[in-house]
Order: C-alpha cells, then structure tokens, then sequence
C-alpha cells in the first residue's frame, strides 16, 4: 500500500502508533536493565539492522539509489550515531534539566529553517506553536534531579548535541525538496546501514574502554540476550514504519508545523499512556508540559 496517497491526518497517525510503540517498549526496557552508553550502541545497532534489512525487503531486494541518497543517506546515518553519543555524553556530564533544553533547541532550528531555506512563510502563530512545543518537551522530560554542575565542556557537548539533532532533521528536509526525493527507501536502507556500522564500531569502543577500566563483564544470561533481541525486533519493526513516512512528510509538511509535531506528540502520548496505561503519577511540571504541548497542537491546526 503506497501510504503517500492517503491524508495526511491519516499518515500523522500511523506515524506516532509507531513511533510511541517504540518509546514505550524502549522505556520499558531501559527502566528494566538501565543500560550503559556501550549497550545503548548496541541497542541502536541492532535496530538500525532490522529497520534496514525491513526496508530492504519492503523495496523488492533490489535498491537503486543516486550518489546523491547514498551521500545523504551516509550522513543521516552519521549524524543519528553522533547524536546519540553527544546526547548520552550531555547528560552524563551536566545537569539533566538543562541539558534537554539546550538539546531541544534543535526543535526550533529545525522548525524555523522553513522561512530561512525552503521559502515557507512563517507566521506568528507557528513561532508561538514552535515555542509552546519546546516548553512542552522541556517540562516533560526536564524532571529528572541531578546534582551535577554546569561547566563549558558540558555546555559544548549540548550544543554540538543540538546541532546534531537538527541536522538530522535538516538532512531529511534537504532530501525530499531535491530531485531524488522518489529515492525514500534506498535513501534509509543506507542511512541505517551507516548507522549499524557506526554503533557497532561506538560499541567496541565503549565496551573496550568499560572492560579496561572495570575489569572483563560477567557474560548476559539467556533471558538478558533474549530480551535484547525482542527489544532491537520490535523497535527496528516500529522504525521501519515511521521513518519513511517522516521522510515523506518532512518533504510536505511545513517544518515549523512537522518537527514541532514529530518531536512532541509522541512525547505527550507516552506521559498519557503512563498515567493511563501504567498509572503512573505525573509531576505537576509533566501536567504543565502537556498543556503546552496542546496549546502548540492548537496554533498549528488554525494557522
């Protein structure tokens, strides 16, 4: 079934089912085992694998592509890897809070650049949905206590963190607005081949460095191993649905609308399901996070 020629309502909604599948079995598997930054790698290897393979399939086993998607698709793929590095190593070093609302910026790079490159016309509705959704991220993901101080090398890594994040965005958005935005699926099977190689190369770096300076790790039991690959298959499944259609989108869809959007639903969705689902007690900051986040959703929908 070609999902392009469906509504775009339609498209946004199987989007965040998957997408917020994946956060909750995520979160639940990260609750359960806490891992470290080397399992992390690993994690992300394993899901990059299956989506890639998935898409691999999906595209007839065949996959044609331009120098221009392979390129592209090479620095997607770096760029996810990076990031997730910059991202763990923020907030290792500095203070939880303020090291996801300097990261979250990218929410707005990545929504303004529509009026600065691709000619989109901003109006002051979608600048006040842009700021209302990053104050949504912030307050729901800002709650996390941490004694840890503020010093410039911490702040380096949350801007370059932040960066990387919008460049991610950025690289899908430049993609769909050229010639070879038809090239969705051979663009991602590489972007996520790069970042298999990537994470599995940050792994035996990270893991090496663990071993030398911890001693050699006792081996994972066959119920850790089993629930690692459960989680990499169900989350590389998931990834396999929502990352074309974001790609598309990103390319049809107004960045300050879509970014917005696809960074801050699912986040609202997963805190709903949370206190519905799981009953878990959400933090007043929570509360306040999710009526930004539907005064955002309201800007966007009258512009």
């Amino acid at each position: 079934m070609d999902f392009t020629k469906l509504p775009i309502a339609v498209i946004f909604i199987i989007t965040l089912i998957a997408t917020v599948t994946r956060l909750l079995y995520n979160a639940a598997y990260m609750k359960k085992n806490e891992p470290d930054i080397a399992h992390l790698f690993l994690i992300n290897a394993g899901i990059s694998f299956v989506c890639a393979l998935i898409l691999f399939c999906v595209g007839g086993f065949k996959i044609g592509v331009s120098l221009f998607s392979l390129l592209f698709g090479a620095f997607f793929g770096c760029a996810m890897g990076l990031y997730i590095i910059a991202e763990a190593a923020a907030i290792q070093s500095g203070p939880y809070g303020l090291s996801m609302i300097i990261i979250n910026g990218s929410t707005a790079i990545t929504a303004l650049s529509g009026a600065l490159f691709f000619s989109e016309k901003l109006t002051l509705l979608k600048v006040l949905g842009v700021f209302l959704m990053m104050a949504c991220i912030f307050l729901a993901t800002g709650n996390r206590k941490s004694q840890k101080k503020a010093n410039i090398k911490w702040l380096l890594i949350c801007v370059c963190a932040m960066f990387l994040s919008a460049a991610v965005g950025l690289i899908q958005k430049i993609h769909q607005n050229s010639v070879h935005k038809g090239e969705r699926t051979g663009f991602l099977v590489f972007a996520f081949v790069f970042s298999t190689v990537f994470s599995l190369l940050a792994y035996w770096i990270f893991s090496k460095r663990a071993n030398t300076n911890d001693g050699e790790r006792a081996r994972p039991t066959k119920e850790a191993v089993q629930s690692l690959v459960l989680l990499m298959v169900i989350c590389g499944v998931c990834a396999a649905f929502y990352n074309p259609i974001n790609l598309y989108l990103s390319g049809v869809v107004d960045t300050a609308i879509f970014f917005p959007l696809i960074n801050g639903v699912p986040l609202m969705c997963v805190l709903l399901a949370a206190f519905l689902l799981f009953k878990e007690r959400l933090a007043k900051r929570q509360i306040a996070g999710l009526f930004c986040g539907i005064a955002a959703i309201v800007c966007f929908f009258i512009v």
